[in-house]
């Protein structure tokens, strides 16, 4: 039998379409629901971009606020007053107090952004950072100045401030400070958004001359300047030498002049500091480089920090950072150039193979001998490589017809030779044609003697890089100006003056006592204007 046919029946597909139909509403529904949320994100998104960039102006607001305010209407402090740079210790960074503060003692601690704690100098409009200014009226004063409100639709938008005290330096009768600065911008309402914005204030230092250090050295090297043993720097003031008060024997040229411990011979260097032993820096260093630690190349690199300390070495009065490297004009070679032949003086040889010499009168003895100078660059005194021994007084200079100049190519002193100025100020400028071993320059033996003790009325210039020796027995007092080549100071003999070099290495103990009386004859440093030097900002 043939096989039976179950016929389909059409009731059986009935209510597909609706199946079908519900599925595609609910992609549709899933859709629509996935761009709604789409647009709500992208809506939220930009509420957030907005009310991150009002906090963030609202922070810069804070700053600007902030800075006008200490350059407008902060005064700083003085030797007279409320305020006194006494209740500073300006030797550290950040700055810190040491008295009229709410704290004083303990240690400052401060990482930007994050509240100071300790003898931290802060001034404060921050709620949870507390001011310790030591004058009380500066504090209200910048906490009123360094907060307020913006107005932007229905958003409350804020902001407040603190600035911490980083560094503080007398330059002549002003006082320079470099500030961190910290401002919050916040926006509050039903969202609220919060920014942190951190920048620092500082005055750089300009119009630097080697004449306002006891020592510079140009040098971007580790060890620029090395101070190791009894070495030194204090000052004295050669104005005021006519004075008896102010020589140790108790009356005019006896002895030799005292110094003024209580004002600073301050040492600078493009490079590295390194002291070491009971070396003693009275003063301050001035370097564009930054920390304190060990030189981290070692001999000869380049310095990759400030100073590097040991044993009882100390630089008082802490470190100032120059807003750059400082490299002074090089001294111009000689015009005319003197000649290159040998003239030397020895036992009994007087004024041999010298122009421009005499005997002094009544001295009677050829051993003492006096080589007078040109008034002018132009008719100086032409000497070649000269070399002083035995018991030679090599003399330069008059009573009086000064100053007086003279041309050498090279200048070498020793054994019981000594050099001895008769009033000034003379002017040696050394050539140096020719010399590519040895030094240009060695003053020892018997030293060189400026018994005036005015710096300036001795000042030897070289241009060029063969190394220089200042040692011996004898004091001496000088402005020497080489700073293209090294200069190593020992013998122990003070030296009175100033020293423009590009490495300096005082390792004999020698003391190096500044002339006061430089920084008025010479241009010294200046402040220029005001710079926010960091910008930085973060959200909360």
């Amino acid at each position: 039998m043939p096989a039976s046919v179950v016929p389909t029946r059409a009731s059986d597909e009935r209510g597909v379409a609706l199946i079908i139909t519900l599925f595609l509403m609910a992609a549709l529904s899933a859709l629509a629901a996935s761009l709604m949320f789409l647009s709500q994100t992208e809506t939220y998104s930009t509420m957030n971009y907005t009310m991150m960039s009002q906090a963030r102006y609202a922070g810069e607001s804070g700053i600007e606020k902030s800075v006008n305010w200490l350059l407008n209407s902060y005064t700083q402090p003085g030797s007279a007053g409320s305020d006194l740079t006494s209740s500073y210790d300006m030797t550290k960074s950040p700055v810190t107090c040491t008295s009229g503060c709410t704290t004083t003692s303990g240690t400052c601690a401060y990482t930007p952004g994050s509240a100071p704690t300790g003898p931290c100098i802060v001034l404060s409009a921050m709620g949870g950072v507390t001011s310790n200014y030591p004058v009380a009226t500066t504090s209200s004063a910048f906490a009123t100045a360094a907060t307020g409100t913006l107005s932007s639709g229905a958003s409350n938008i804020g902001f407040s401030s603190y600035a911490v005290l980083m560094s503080m330096q007398a330059v002549g009768t002003t006082v320079v400070q470099t500030w961190s600065i910290v401002s919050n911008g916040t926006v509050s309402g039903a969202r609220t958004a919060q920014v942190q914005v951190i920048s620092t204030l500082e005055t750089p230092l300009i119009g630097v001359t080697g004449n306002s250090y006891s020592a510079f050295a140009t040098g971007s090297v580790c060890g620029a300047i090395t101070f190791s043993g009894s070495a030194a720097t204090n000052s004295y003031d050669s104005t005021k030498l006519g004075t008896a008060s102010y020589w140790s024997g108790g009356s005019v040229g006896s002895g030799h002049p005292l110094i003024n411990t209580s004002s600073p011979a301050n040492v600078g260097t493009n490079g590295n500091l390194t002291d070491s032993g009971g070396a003693t820096i009275n003063g301050k260093l001035y370097t564009p480089r930054t920390g304190v630690g060990t030189c981290n190349n070692g001999g000869g690199g380049v310095a990759g920090d400030a100073l590097t300390q040991s044993g009882s070495a100390t630089v008082t009065g802490g470190l100032v950072q120059l807003a750059s490297t400082w490299y002074p004009t090089t001294p111009s070679a000689p015009t005319p150039l003197p000649g290159t032949a040998t003239q030397s003086s020895s036992h009994n040889t007087g004024c041999t193979g010298y122009t421009n010499c005499t005997l002094p009168s009544g001295a009677g003895n050829p051993n003492i001998v006096k080589i007078s100078g040109g008034n002018s660059v132009a008719s100086a005194t032409l000497l070649g490589n000269v070399t002083i021994s035995s018991d030679v007084v090599f003399h330069v200079g008059a009573a009086s017809g000064c100053p007086c100049y003279y041309t050498v190519n090279s200048f070498n002193i020793s054994g019981g030779a000594s050099l001895v100025i008769d009033g000034g100020p003379v002017i040696i400028n050394v050539a140096g044609t020719g010399i590519s071993s040895g030094n240009v320059l060695t003053l020892s033996g018997g030293g060189v003697a400026n018994s005036t003790f005015v710096a300036s009325n001795l000042q030897i210039n070289y241009a060029g890089t063969s190394p220089v020796s200042l040692s011996g027995g004898t004091a001496s007092a000088a402005i020497i100006n080489t700073p293209n080549a090294a200069v190593t100071l020992s013998g122990g003999a003070d030296f009175y003056g100033t020293l423009l070099t590009k490495t300096l290495n005082d390792s004999g103990g020698t003391a190096i006592h500044y002339d006061q009386a430089l920084s008025s004859m010479f241009s010294s440093e200046s402040t220029g204007n005001p710079l926010l030097t960091s910008f930085s900002w973060k959200k909360y």
